[in-house]
């Protein structure tokens, strides 16, 4: 928030220049790490390991970063731009090229700001979001728009177009059992990472097991906890789940209840994506944030823990579904596809 963190942000020749999205958890250990290394710090800002990161480590810098982040870095030397997005792809980033331009923002709204870029509909990235709910890759519903993925960097340099991967998620491996220490001390200090900030925070707050969990651990290094539910007036409302978890670590509880009238606000929602979101919580999880911001200004919430821990009931029917597979074709194609289809 101080002036000196101000953006686009400069080394002292004033030949590399960073703008930046988001938050970099591990920057005070960069820092110390830099400083070692001879490189001057102006400010507190967490921007500022990206600059010298990149004087020292090159392109290489995206991989000692952990945060959530979509930074576009300029080169003057060597008239190279660099673009990257963060290991899981929490934060968006888009851009546009033909052989004349390169045009890349956080919001494709950006991009189309200019007027020769094709509005085209990417007609089979539509029919896979309608069969999957999400868009496949690195494709928009704009033909000719695309995002980078998830831990990956593009550099342009001298019209060269270069694309590379510096993140992978794990491959799975039978060999290692769930350890509830482990997982509970991993949980742990991600959520004592994010609680460095110089603005208000809180928590979202449903009373299922992501959430609660969070606020168990920020018990340990927060006395005060603010933290937010949302409902509808309903019974069938977690609210009560909420409250429970509020009691027990003595946080300051806040309950929001939502209009049933939401959907009013279909059109602002869609506004803010840029791309569909296959996602009914999109709406009141808007309305949500729209009042907390009243009272802080960053949240930690439970999204991603049902991808993380296999939290969908879906996920249940895998093991029927192998079974499948030990049937003969001709039953499989004629009689189970008929069924799928009559269902």
């Amino acid at each position: 928030l101080s002036k000196k963190g101000k953006q686009p942000m400069f080394n002292e020749r004033k030949n590399i220049i960073v703008v930046f999205n988001g938050e970099i958890y591990n920057y005070p250990s960069l820092k110390d790490e830099l400083i070692k290394k001879g490189h001057k710090f102006e400010s507190t800002s967490d921007t500022e390991v990206i600059v010298h990161g990149y004087e020292e480590y090159g392109e290489n810098i995206c991989e000692k970063l952990e945060g959530m982040f979509a930074f576009a870095l300029w080169d003057l030397r060597k008239r190279k731009l660099l673009i990257a997005r963060d290991h899981i792809g929490e934060k968006p980033l888009y851009y546009y090229k033909d052989k004349n331009k390169f045009i890349f923002s956080s919001e494709i709204k950006a991009i189309l700001v200019d007027e020769s870029v094709p509005r085209e509909v990417d007609l089979q990235n539509l029919a896979d979001y309608l069969e999957l709910r999400y868009s496949v890759g690195n494709r928009t519903m704009f033909s000719e728009i695309k995002k980078v993925l998830p831990g990956t960097y593009i550099t342009y340099e001298k019209g060269e177009f270069k694309e590379k991967k510096f993140y992978k998620l794990p491959e799975n491996n039978e060999e290692i059992k769930p350890d509830k220490e482990v997982v509970s001390k991993l949980i742990e200090n991600a959520v004592r990472k994010r609680l460095a900030s110089d603005v208000p925070l809180g928590v979202f707050l449903s009373g299922g097991l992501d959430s609660s969990a969070i606020v168990a651990h920020m018990s340990k290094f927060r006395e005060k906890i603010k933290t937010f539910s949302v409902g509808f007036g309903e019974v069938n409302d977690e609210l009560k789940y909420a409250r429970m978890i509020a009691e027990k670590f003595n946080t300051e509880h806040k309950e929001i209840i939502l209009n049933k009238d939401v959907l009013a606000n279909l059109p602002k929602v869609i506004w803010h994506f840029d791309e569909p979101i296959a996602d009914p919580a999109a709406i009141p999880t808007y309305l949500l944030a729209k009042e907390v911001s009243k009272h802080v200004k960053v949240v930690l919430s439970g999204e991603g823990g049902d991808e993380v821990f296999g939290g969908y009931q879906t996920l249940n029917l895998l093991p029927k579904l192998k079974k499948i597979e030990h049937l003969p074709g001709f039953l499989r194609k004629r009689v189970l596809s008929s069924l799928a289809n009559s269902f």
